[in-house]
């Protein structure tokens, strides 16, 4: 009863991605298309992601219409056009291969700041913000290049960073910040406009792993369900509940799930053996 009444609340439900716990969206948007249909209520469900091979199985999975409420934007769409350059550092040494590192990174911001271009550094951890954003002021200090990394301070974007900044947990960036000495993460470590930057620096990858991410980037592979896993405890939780009271109502609450979206494409995937298919091609 309370979870009924809290969801009654709800107008509008974003889905954002969710790695490991795609099994808890799955279960809450298919609770979500169940009580829409059985209160006559309307809550707009709304699926965001920005790697996605199969989205029109999670749009069929939200029941999107194809022709009005699904859209796709590709690089096509950005306002600065992005290429891919992947370079591994072959350093086996740690400190040698952070340094590679480090000067391949400073390099590239300077290629593109010379151009007059915005730069954006991505690191793995947050710790390693102030570092590398410490380690890029030293070596432009060491080039007498600090020039190229000054911020235009009467641009929106350097209000918003400051802010940004004075807004950060980190003591170490707010001291960076109050001492003024790395104004240069104004422009490149915490450019507000995405869209707008020119070069996307993402520093974490060594020479040995270069064919990996090459392959994430290439061979994208179809999102599966991982519904399965969780299966029993969430129709356990159904029975509870009192949804589903016999066998035809528990196919037909599986019916709602990605799960049952992606067997009926790629059934093999999920243990379904070509003579059950052959029977029951819809899986119904």
């Amino acid at each position: 009863a309370g979870e009924v009444s809290l969801i009654s609340l709800v107008k509008l439900l974003i889905i954002d991605e969710h790695g490991e716990r795609g099994p808890v969206a799955e279960a809450l948007v298919k609770n979500t298309l169940r009580f829409v249909e059985s209160s006559q209520s309307m809550i707009r469900i709304m699926g965001l992601s920005s790697t996605l091979p199969n989205c029109i199985d999670v749009a069929n999975f939200l029941q999107v219409n194809p022709m009005k409420g699904f859209s796709y934007f590709d690089r096509c769409f950005r306002p600065v056009p992005l290429d891919n350059n992947f370079i591994g550092i072959k350093a086996i040494k740690p400190l040698q291969r952070l340094n590679d590192r480090d000067q391949v990174c400073y390099q590239k911001c300077i290629e593109q700041l010379q151009d007059g271009h915005q730069v954006m550094v991505f690191v793995h951890a947050r710790n390693a913000t102030v570092r590398t954003a410490s380690t890029l002021n030293e070596l432009a200090q060491q080039n007498n290049t600090c020039a190229l990394f000054l911020p235009d301070t009467n641009t929106s974007d350097y209000g918003l960073a400051i802010k940004a900044i004075q807004k950060s947990r980190n003591k170490q960036l707010m001291e960076l910040n109050r001492r003024r000495s790395i104004e240069l993460s104004f422009r490149v470590s915490i450019s507000t406009i995405p869209n707008m930057a020119h070069l996307w620096i993402l520093v974490f990858w060594t020479h040995d792993k270069l064919n990996h991410y090459l392959s994430l980037l290439t061979n994208q592979f179809p999102i599966e369900s991982k519904f399965i896993q969780c299966l029993a405890n969430n129709h356990n939780a159904e029975i509870v509940l009192g949804t589903t009271t016999n066998v035809e109502e528990a196919i037909v609450w599986l019916s709602y799930t990605y799960l049952f979206v992606r067997m009926r494409i790629n059934p093999h995937v999920y243990g379904i053996e070509y003579a059950e298919i052959m029977q029951d091609p819809s899986l119904e």
